[in-house]
């Protein structure tokens, strides 16, 4: 196979996967927004939970889990996923670049207030993150 026709092959494979991808639900974006941020804003309040730490832990991981699968069962409806590998040097940076700040931001916080605001900020941050970015994403 030469390098036209690799070429050919690849660009097939991408008008493939752009037919293929149906477009996310609008209830998709916030609704993982959300549930990002309220996971992580339940475990940031489990260190000032007492009695109740034990089930904050366990509602707040659940509002995880439950935002993630429901992205990844959504996106992979049609069988078509795209990953970062994928994707050209500008849509990684851009899909890498702003969680990172919200990290940064939450470790800053952390430093100065305490773990229950470091993990407020860090489920607001990534709650609006994955939201915005879903909602690009997904021609919602």
């Amino acid at each position: 196979m030469d390098a036209a026709e690799a070429r050919k092959a690849l660009d097939l494979a991408d008008t493939s996967r752009a037919a293929a991808n149906l477009p996310l639900p609008a209830w998709l974006p916030p609704t993982a927004g959300l549930l990002f941020a309220a996971g992580m804003c339940t475990l940031g309040a489990a260190s000032r939970g007492g009695g109740t730490a034990g089930a904050l832990i366990a509602a707040g991981l659940a509002a995880m889990v439950v935002g993630v699968t429901l992205v990844v069962q959504v996106r992979r409806r049609t069988g078509v996923m795209g990953w970062s590998a994928g994707a050209d040097r500008a849509r990684r940076w851009k899909n890498t670049v702003p969680p990172l700040l919200v990290v940064v931001l939450a470790l800053l916080v952390d430093a100065a207030a305490g773990e229950t605001w470091s993990c407020v900020v860090f489920g607001l941050g990534l709650g609006a993150n994955e939201w915005v970015r879903l909602a690009r994403a997904g021609r919602v």
